[in-house]
């Protein structure tokens, strides 16, 4: 499984080509795994391959999450009003970007470059340190880095 997706991954690395993957990890779900925004310890986040083998995630998720991410009302413009979707978003951005720069590179803050926290860097990070290492996988939402990559500036060295 770890080979297709690796191959996925060097196909599928540009938007304007062949297009961009994004891996959420696990799942879509992993959006409102958290137990506050901003969660100081989201960057421990794990979830076993057990946990992901038996489809126990996705509940886990829901039952995880603080109330108001309970079926995503948090980012959910119907349920919250606009300027807190927003801010909901941008602390999501930030805990999810410097969770992928910890995984990718050992260092849980936004990264000066985007290309540190690129999909294949991530994902190298997850096989070595979690999925080999420990049969688990740190868990990791993608939109947040979507918006990272397309709306953030990086720093100018």
């Amino acid at each position: 499984m770890n080979e297709i997706l690796d191959e996925m991954l060097d196909f599928f690395d540009d938007e304007t080509a062949n297009g961009k993957l994004y891996v959420n990890y696990p799942m879509i779900e992993s959006l409102k795994y958290t137990k506050e925004l901003p969660d100081c310890n989201y960057v421990e986040y794990t979830a076993t391959r057990e946990e992901c083998m038996n489809h126990k995630f996705k509940g886990n998720a829901e039952s995880f999450a603080y109330p108001e991410a309970k079926q995503y009302r948090f980012i959910d413009l119907s349920k919250s009003d606009a300027l807190s979707v927003k801010n909901n978003w941008n602390m999501l951005m930030q805990q999810n970007v410097s969770k992928a720069n910890y995984i990718a590179k050992g260092d849980n803050k936004i990264p000066l470059n985007k290309e540190d926290v690129c999909q294949v860097a991530i994902y190298k990070g997850q096989i070595s340190n979690y999925v080999n290492e420990k049969e688990m996988v740190a868990i990791l939402n993608s939109f947040p880095l979507f918006l990272f990559e397309y709306f953030k500036t990086p720093p100018v060295k």
